[in-house]
């Protein structure tokens, strides 16, 4: 070897600069980001609507807050605040956003939340 016959000694930095300007490093060890390319976004109103169910405390009563929101724009579509909350109450909102918009088919999207 020559660095043993006290020939040559190169860093290991000299080593890497001089192999990136020939191009000869390849970029195994960089991941690219798989995030957001799951989802598309909807491009027109009425595409993709959210409900979302929030508590609200007012006075040591919970009240829930179902609103279904419009995915392109962010508007309000419906909204409704309620004592209980089950099952039927929310498929009544949504027939009720519905209702708002007859001719509309939006995907629903839910965070299957609490």
């Amino acid at each position: 070897m020559m660095l043993d016959d006290d020939v040559v000694a190169v860093s290991p930095a000299s080593v890497y600069r001089v192999l990136k300007a020939a191009g000869r490093l390849d970029r195994q060890w960089i991941t690219t980001s798989k995030k957001g390319t799951g989802f598309v976004q909807p491009l027109q109103p009425h595409e993709h609507w959210h409900i979302d169910i929030s508590y609200i405390n007012v006075d040591e009563t919970f009240y829930y807050l179902t609103s279904v929101l419009d995915g392109c724009c962010r508007t309000i579509v419906h909204w409704a605040l309620r004592e209980s909350m089950t099952e039927q109450d929310v498929e009544f909102i949504q027939q009720k956003a519905l209702e708002k918009h007859p001719g509309e088919k939006p995907r629903i999207i839910s965070d299957n939340g609490p």
